[in-house]
């Protein structure tokens, strides 16, 4: 018999609405997906929209792809946990990161300070209110005066996985220290080897296996018969990422050898060319970080990441599609090889 392979799906927070999400998810409840990620950035709350997805679903893992540690306190962020834990059944997958300056200072109005020692005492927090234990009253330099509250409600029995999403050395070695998935995002295949290597440094720090620690990276993955039209459809989200969510994708993709493509995006991004600067998205960038293509192809492309070292990637949700469109990607992407 063919073998099944795990795959996840994210819906991206741009042109799809409440409805759209939850039907997809039904979908791919049904389908065979593992994990749903829904995201946040200035568009819905993913909480209610995760709720009702949780109540609407039966086997699907749902997660948040991310929620970011500046908007939400680490105690609000347990409670959250708790109670999706809850609704959905021991469902619940807790995806956390520090989003970047852009959206932390120009959307949230607070300082984008200290980010990655915020990320892992805010994980630290969180994972002991899970554990039914008391807050200590120091927890280290960005939250050093709490008081001993303990949560009076907690997930029926179970852990609550807490998945760190990163780029950056450090924090990807913080990731294969406390976290239980790692989930980057446009992470180019070649350098799966580094980030590994980064996963197992953090790893040997809580000494751990580093293979504890989940592979679940956002591939830009984009089916079309037409190959030129799949590309066209990928350069989007790429370009976005580079002209306009801070530095940390333009640094990933510079250090993967794209230094001449980015620069030329992210100038025509800042002169406000957007469509321009989409378009100038390269395709050797396009095929290092997602799948484009036929089904069969984007399938394939699938086994590259995982023989580079993924566990459960995770696709985008075919935005702008149909519902008949999307059930076909959902069920072509979950099929036995």
């Amino acid at each position: 018999m063919a073998e099944k392979k795990r795959v996840s799906m994210m819906i991206f927070w741009m042109g799809v609405s409440r409805k759209e999400m939850v039907r997809a998810a039904e979908i791919a409840d049904e389908a065979g997906i593992d994990t749903i990620w829904i995201p946040e950035a200035w568009g819905y709350d993913l909480v209610p929209i995760l709720t009702e997805i949780a109540i609407k679903t039966k086997r699907l893992r749902i997660g948040t792809g991310i929620m970011n540690c500046f908007s939400r306190s680490p105690g609000l962020v347990a409670m959250t946990a708790a109670t999706l834990d809850d609704v959905s059944g021991g469902r619940f997958v807790l995806g956390l990161g520090t989003s970047g300056k852009n959206v932390v200072e120009g959307f949230h109005g607070i300082p984008f300070e200290k980010p990655i020692q915020r990320l892992r005492e805010y994980v630290e927090i969180v994972r002991l209110l899970l554990a039914g234990e008391r807050l200590a009253k120091h927890h280290g330099e960005v939250y050093p005066a709490l008081r001993p509250f303990k949560l009076v409600y907690l997930p029926p029995g179970r852990k609550v996985p807490i998945y760190i999403a990163s780029l950056a050395r450090k924090s990807v070695q913080m990731a294969g220290e406390i976290a239980d998935g790692w989930l980057p995002a446009f992470w180019p295949v070649h350098l799966y080897e580094e980030g590994l290597g980064w996963i197992a440094e953090g790893a040997a720090v809580s000494g751990r296996d580093p293979k504890e620690v989940e592979i679940a990276p956002f591939l830009g993955t984009f089916v079309n018969d037409d190959l030129e039209t799949a590309k066209t459809l990928a350069r989007f989200p790429i370009g976005f990422y580079i002209g306009g969510m801070g530095k940390f994708y333009a640094q990933l993709f510079t250090h993967a050898g794209f230094g001449p493509e980015v620069e030329r995006v992210k100038k025509l991004y800042d002169e406000g060319k957007r469509e321009e600067a989409y378009a100038a998205v390269d395709d050797k960038l396009i095929e290092a970080t997602g799948a484009v293509g036929t089904m069969n192809a984007v399938r394939a492309k699938l086994d590259v990441f995982r023989a580079a070292g993924v566990t459960n990637p995770v696709v985008s949700y075919p935005t702008g599609a149909d519902e008949k469109t999307v059930e076909k990607f959902i069920r072509g992407i979950c099929a036995p090889a």
